[in-house]
């Protein structure tokens, strides 16, 4: 366990020896809000009652706001790293180390995402506190606390159904353009651009069959207050039987990869 401790320490070491790439990534958020807000207004300004799809225009950006930072927070960055070492042969250099290359990925992706969960979980707690009272005349710390442990949960999914794609690169000579529309259509599906509520019922329900909707929708509505008990309850429920199975069928994906995988480079 040692080791990987140190291999956390690395990677907060890593995210804190590129601070102009954080602090640029991390203000680079704003970038893609703004466009929201500008692209609302106009649909709002049409709007009966001043409603869309259940959700006013302050409540809706405070949904961008969150979706934003917590799809900052739990991007796959390091599925890309992973099928690199396939591809080039640097997975080797793990093989034949006495460690765990899923564990070792998981700490380091932990150590990474560190620095950047305490600066988004700050801007989030200002946000929360400040557009509780602007779009609710109240806030609920409450939900607040719920959230926490949710995103933690998020992370960890979000790591495990990544890793299990990125497997895909033992089969692929090429895999990077699967994981960037994976990642890409996993946002969307995820509800890390908008609520999942502006899609058709039908695609509603199909959506949120998949574990994608369990990382950002189903975190963003706690704080903002669409998620009932019952349902925050069956949703903690549904991510801890999602992480379960897409670590298992990661597992799955590496050991069938790992029969044919032959090094070349590293």
């Amino acid at each position: 366990m040692e080791a990987y401790k140190q291999v956390f320490r690395l990677g907060l070491m890593k995210a804190f020896q590129y601070r102009a790439n954080f602090y640029f990534g991390l203000t680079s958020i704003f970038f893609p809000l703004f466009i929201q807000i500008f692209l609302w207004k106009g649909m709002y300004a049409s709007a009966a009652g001043g409603v869309l799809y259940g959700y006013t225009f302050p409540q809706m950006i405070m949904y961008a706001c969150f979706a934003c930072l917590l799809a900052k927070i739990i991007s796959p960055g390091f599925a890309y790293e992973i099928n690199e070492d396939i591809k080039n042969g640097g997975l080797a250099k793990y093989i034949v180390r006495p460690v765990n290359y899923k564990l070792y990925r998981f700490f380091e992706f932990l150590g990474e995402k560190t620095s950047l969960i305490l600066c988004s979980i700050f801007l989030l707690l200002i946000i929360y506190i400040a557009g509780g009272y602007i779009v609710y005349h109240t806030i609920n710390m409450i939900r607040f606390v719920i959230f926490l442990p949710v995103v933690c949960l998020a992370l960890v999914l979000n790591f495990s159904i990544f890793y299990a794609v990125s497997g895909l690169g033992f089969w692929m000579r090429e895999s990077s353009g699967v994981l960037f529309i994976i990642s890409l259509v996993g946002n969307i599906i995820s509800g890390g651009i908008f609520p999942l509520d502006i899609f058709p019922h039908t695609m509603q329900i199909f959506f949120r069959i998949l574990p994608f909707s369990y990382t950002n929708y189903f975190s963003v509505s706690i704080l903002c207050g669409t998620a009932q008990p019952l349902q925050i309850l069956n949703g903690i429920a549904l991510q801890l039987i999602w992480i379960a199975v897409c670590w298992g069928l990661g597992e799955l994906i590496w050991k069938a990869g790992m029969k044919n995988y032959s090094a070349v480079g590293g």
